[in-house]
């Protein structure tokens, strides 16, 4: 099961391991699944659950976790945009079995590209270790080099290990975060605090610690006829504005290559493809960016 928003890595390893999606819609107003979505649209055949923090604003994993217990079915979490983010004060990317985070270079740390898995379950862990090294057994832990082959290749594995300076780089720039996470949350309480009674925009609501990715705004429906104004005159600023995540994963042509269906339907991931956008945050001050922002929406109150 996972969610309409996320980005396209979200699916992809689910559609090349041979795995039928069912897609679930989103929170208007969170842009996560929630609780009772998630409730409702698990059947017999629901074995996996990807649950996506989506822009650094957590989903309900304390309640994801019960269910998924209570139903004996595996969580994992896509991180990738929330690292540093908190449910009742335990990190995002520490609820599922298996937890993936992104240190592209806009996300909250860089190491240029690449990222992280977590798992607490050791099998697990060294099978991420095979499958990272071309599938071969040469970094196992505990592993019996004396009865096998050091060049054993036990998984149809990858070659996605990171090198030595992506790793300084990150390593670095852990020892910063929660600095540089605290920036991003002063940006985005400014952005709650001038945008929350918007008259054109909705605003993404907070769940939980946000580590704030981006701040988020969606067309109200009596103003889509000024969105492609708008979006002109944010080009004419050198404003970049970007697709919330990666939209609407049912909105892209990718879908034809994927074996999956819909949970009832999906109309609020749609109106949130077709109409919302987002502007990045960083760790830096942004609020004269912001204000400069709101400056122009202004005018067409």
């Amino acid at each position: 099961m996972v969610p309409a928003i996320a980005w396209s890595t979200t699916y992809a390893p689910l559609q090349q391991y041979g795995l039928k999606l069912k897609i679930v819609d989103v929170d208007f107003a969170t842009l996560n699944v929630s609780p009772q979505t998630l409730m409702n649209a698990i059947s017999k055949k629901t074995k996996l659950i990807i649950a996506v923090n989506i822009l650094g604003n957590p989903c309900e994993l304390d309640k994801f976790k019960k269910i998924c217990n209570k139903k004996n079915i595996i969580l994992m979490e896509d991180n990738c945009e929330s690292l540093g983010a908190k449910i009742k004060n335990k990190f995002t990317g520490t609820f599922g079995l298996v937890n993936t985070m992104s240190f592209f270079y806009s996300h909250h740390i860089s190491t240029i590209e690449g990222g992280m898995i977590s798992t607490n379950d050791n099998e697990i862990y060294n099978l991420l270790l095979s499958l990272r090294a071309h599938g071969w057994t040469r970094d196992q832990i505990n592993f019996d080099k004396k009865k096998f082959e050091q060049y054993q290749f036990i998984l149809p594995g990858y070659n996605v290990r990171p090198t030595e300076i992506n790793a300084s780089t990150g390593i670095a720039q852990l020892n910063k975060l929660k600095k540089l996470i605290s920036i991003r949350r002063k940006n985005l309480h400014f952005y709650q605090k001038i945008f929350s009674n918007n008259p054109l925009l909705h605003i993404q609501r907070s769940v939980g610690f946000n580590s704030s990715f981006s701040f988020v705004f969606i067309f109200k429906k009596k103003f889509l006829k000024l969105k492609k104004q708008i979006f002109k005159e944010l080009k004419n600023h050198n404003i970049e504005y970007r697709l919330i995540t990666g939209g609407c994963f049912t909105k892209h042509p990718v879908k034809k290559y994927f074996n999956y269906k819909i949970h009832k339907n999906l109309n609020n991931s749609n109106y949130i493809h077709e109409n919302g956008f987002f502007l990045g945050n960083a760790p830096k001050d942004l609020i004269e960016e912001l204000l400069k922002f709101n400056k122009i929406l202004v005018k067409y109150y």
